[in-house]
C-alpha cells in the first residue's frame, strides 16, 4: 500500500472534532464464498470493528461490454442498491421492510450501542465514508418508519477518508466579502436551451442588498468568479437553474454564465 493512500487511524481521529462519529465500510470476503460488510467505527478517543454478515455473492456482475471493448461489471450488491433507490422513486410498500433488512447488515448490534453511547456523550454528527455500491445508498433514511436516523443524527458522506484527512486549507482571512449573490434569469450559450428564469436577477440583489455589497447577475455570473468566490466569501447565494442526479449526486449541477474560460456548468 502507498503511503499516499494509506490513512492511518490516528491521523483520522486527529481530524475528528468532538461532535463526530466516523464510520468507514469496506467489503471483505467470508465464509462460503460470500461477502461481509466490515465497518470501522472511529470518535476521538473510541474505536468499533463491527462485520455485517450477508448473503452478497462474492463475485462480479457483468453487465455487458462497452463499445471500446471493455468489459462491464458491478459490485453484486449494487443490485440491491438500485432496488432501494427504485423503490423509494415508486413508494413502495415494501420499501420499509427493505430499509429494516438493510439496517441489519449495515447497523449490526454492536454498531447500534457503540452509537448510543456517543449520543449519550453528546456526539451528534455521524460521517459515512461508503465502499462500492454504498456510495449511493441513502444511509440518513435508515431506521423505523416514524424515527429516521437523519431525526437523531446529523449524516454527512465523505467519499474517501483521504477528503477527510487532507482537506483542502482556505486562509480565513481571505475570506473579505460577507457574501458573494449569483443570479441568472437568462442562461446563455451552453445553457441558452434553458427557458428564462423569472426573477432570478433581481434575488440575488436583493440578497446581495442585505449584506451591502453587489450581485453578479447573467453574464457576470459566471463559473470562475463562483469558483473564486468559493475561497473569498463567507457565503454564497445561487438563483439559477440546476439539475438534480437521483442516480449519481456527485453530478448533480447548477448552470450559471459562460464566459471564454468555462461554459458556466458546475457539478458538485
Amino acid at each position: 500500500i502507498e503511503r499516499e493512500t494509506f490513512v492511518f487511524p490516528s491521523r483520522i481521529r486527529e481530524s475528528l472534532d468532538s461532535s463526530t462519529v466516523l464510520v468507514s465500510y469496506f467489503w471483505a470476503p467470508v465464509q462460503n464464498h460470500t461477502l461481509g460488510l466490515c465497518a470501522v467505527w472511529l470518535t476521538q478517543d473510541k474505536d468499533l470493528l463491527t462485520i455485517g454478515r450477508s448473503n452478497v455473492p462474492n463475485f462480479e456482475v457483468k453487465l455487458g461490454e462497452s463499445s471500446d471493448g471493455r468489459t462491464l461489471v458491478m459490485h453484486p450488491y449494487g443490485l440491491a442498491v438500485a432496488d432501494i433507490r427504485k423503490n423509494i422513486l415508486q413508494n413502495d410498500p415494501g420499501l420499509g421492510a427493505a430499509l429494516e433488512e438493510d439496517a441489519n447488515l449495515l447497523f449490526p448490534p454492536d454498531a447500534l450501542r457503540f452509537l448510543d453511547t456517543c449520543r449519550a456523550a453528546g456526539k451528534n454528527h455521524l460521517c459515512i465514508v461508503p465502499n462500492g455500491p454504498l456510495h449511493y445508498y441513502p444511509f440518513h433514511i435508515l431506521g423505523s418508519e416514524h424515527q429516521q436516523l437523519a431525526e437523531d443524527w446529523i449524516v454527512t458522506y465523505s467519499p474517501c477518508l483521504q477528503a477527510i484527512c487532507h482537506p483542502q486549507k482556505v486562509n480565513s482571512e481571505h475570506r473579505h466579502n460577507p457574501m458573494s449573490a449569483f443570479g441568472v434569469s437568462e442562461p446563455n450559450m451552453y445553457t441558452s436551451s434553458l427557458p428564462s428564469l423569472r426573477g432570478a436577477d433581481e434575488e440575488a440583489a436583493y440578497i446581495a442588498k442585505l449584506f451591502g455589497v453587489q450581485a453578479l447577475s447573467n453574464g457576470n455570473a459566471t463559473r470562475s468568479h463562483f469558483m473564486q468566490a468559493l475561497t473569498t466569501s463567507e457565503r454564497i447565494h445561487v438563483a439559477a437553474h440546476g439539475r438534480h442526479n437521483v442516480v449519481a449526486p456527485s453530478f448533480q449541477s447548477i448552470y450559471l454564465s459562460s464566459d471564454e474560460t468555462s461554459d458556466g456548468v458546475v457539478f458538485a
